[in-house]
């Protein structure tokens, strides 16, 4: 989803295992929002349908250099994907066409497109279930599901995929049974049609819920088989992608994860990359310059910034110029702010003495490099709980959950803005604690989007919520003042995927 690059409006590009979303001058931007939504709501259709995950299925089967091949999978589904990504991320935040063409134009068809579908239909939430029921019924084609059933998918060819297995031509065929018989018995649905309050989403294996989405579903279905497309149930696509997640040395583990839907919808949205700004200039200083003249705080509080990262993130958050970086897999630099930048110092190979010698150290470790015993046993003495804030580069929900399966564990966090120079961005900072001791401090920038998903995760499960301590004096702590400004102002890309396998 891509705004006026002009004025560094907020966009957003979905890439099989997540998105991407630069939030352009403010971070908090409805438009941010809304791009961070329409990615999701991508992510949501390619991975509950079985069109979906055979093109994330063949971005591990293909060579990279085939990606037109790719592409032509991915095209005949475009307009099934847009139309349900603009109408997902438009309507039910409030949105109107006036909204998006100001923001957005060329995502103004793909609205009307959908909005036409469900014009007959009395309100919002029901128009979503038929939304997501349309959509997902024309990406579940079940003679592909067959045809997938019978080819390696090595030897499958966009010519295999007649055009009742197309999702847009699914979706025409669909379009022209409903203008011929309407919505039939989605117009009885009963209670409110228009409301969206978050009640209604909230709570896990909602009735009123299942049913609404399924009968939507099965009513699509039902039009597209009389139309000659053949399509799979509800749910009818699993067999197929637990078969493809075999056939491709996949986790079985995947397959039967029982989690909740507040869960899964948390782990969908940590696959959102957050972009704050254009790469920042960056100087690497000659290794022999003094530590001293990298020291930072000026009146404040003068000390050393010490910035562990994995080599991958600091070539990202970059542009660099002067001496090489050594190809360590994770560095230890130096970093203080210059008028047009930042210097960077790699002291990789230097005793932490060497930087205690120089005056005090605020240390901020990747979580993804807290992970390598040999980085956390050179620089041990730099990573005292009350020294060193951990950037979180990991899936915080799975570390906590882990972390919490111990039940004389519980939380703290707190989520606080911070002005920066894409406007106000979000902050999660949280600690695990037990007895009288804690864990370091996790830091992260997050989304809207994330922000409210963590708290509906939290929310939803019972022995999480009651060991969730939202405690905001978090945010005046001076290790975390200090850490959140550096981080603002020295690095622009955020992920929690670092360590997902298959990048």
């Amino acid at each position: 989803m891509n705004g006026d690059q002009d004025e560094r409006l907020p966009s957003g590009l979905y890439h099989r295992r997540g998105w991407m979303v630069e939030v352009g001058q403010d971070a908090e931007a409805d438009e941010v929002l809304v791009a961070s939504i329409h990615e999701a709501m991508h992510d949501r259709l390619q991975m509950t349908t079985v069109y979906g995950c055979l093109v994330d299925a063949l971005h591990d089967t293909l060579e990279p250099d085939q990606f037109s091949l790719i592409r032509a999978f991915q095209t005949p589904a475009t307009g099934v994907h847009e139309q349900f990504a603009t109408w997902m991320s438009t309507v039910p935040t409030g949105w109107s066409a006036t909204d998006l063409c100001r923001s957005f134009p060329l995502y103004l068809r793909h609205l009307s497109g959908a909005a036409d579908r469900v014009r007959s239909l009395r309100g919002r939430y029901h128009s979503m279930h038929a939304i997501q029921g349309a959509s997902r019924s024309c990406m579940q084609s079940a003679s592909l599901a067959e045809l997938l059933r019978d080819t390696e998918l090595r030897d499958l060819t966009p010519a295999m995929i007649n055009r009742t297995m197309r999702p847009d031509f699914r979706l025409a065929r669909l379009d022209t049974a409903l203008k011929r018989y309407g919505w039939g018995p989605l117009h009885d649905w009963s209670r409110d049609a228009d409301s969206m309050d978050v009640d209604r989403f909230a709570d896990d294996n909602d009735p009123e819920w299942a049913a609404l989405n399924q009968e939507a579903y099965e009513y699509c279905r039902k039009l597209l088989n009389e139309a000659g497309c053949s399509t799979l149930p509800y749910d009818g696509h699993l067999p197929t992608v637990h078969a493809l997640h075999r056939s491709l040395g996949r986790s079985a583990a995947v397959e039967h994860r029982q989690t909740s839907s507040s869960a899964a919808a948390l782990l969908s949205v940590e696959s959102e990359t957050m972009v704050l700004s254009a790469p920042i200039p960056a100087t690497v200083l000659d290794p022999t310059t003094p530590l001293s003249n990298l020291l930072c705080g000026g009146t404040d509080r003068v000390h050393l910034f010490l910035a562990i990262r994995p080599r991958t993130s600091i070539l990202q958050q970059y542009q660099l110029s002067g001496h090489d970086l050594p190809p360590s897999e994770h560095l230890a630099l130096l970093r203080a702010q210059t008028d047009d930048g930042v210097e960077i110092l790699d002291v990789s190979s230097r005793d932490p003495s060497e930087l205690q010698a120089v005056g005090a150290v605020i240390t901020s470790i990747a979580m993804s490099s807290l992970a390598v015993s040999q980085v956390v046993d050179r620089w041990r003495p730099l990573l005292g709980r009350t020294q060193a804030g951990v950037l979180c580069d990991l899936r915080p929900s799975t570390n906590l959950r882990a972390w919490l399966s111990d039940p004389r564990r519980q939380v703290r966090y707190a989520v606080f803005g911070v002005e920066g120079n894409a406007g106000w961005v979000r902050f999660l900072a949280f600690r695990v604690e037990q007895g009288g001791t804690s864990s370091r401090t996790y830091l992260a920038p997050i989304s809207r989007l994330y922000s409210s998903g963590l708290q509906l995760w939290l929310a939803e499960t019972p022995d999480l919520a009651e060991r969730a301590v939202l405690d905001q004096t978090i945010a005046d702590e001076p290790l975390v003042r200090f850490s959140v400004a550096h981080i603002l102002l020295e690095e622009r890309v955020f992920t929690f995927t670092t360590g997902d396998a298959n990048g």
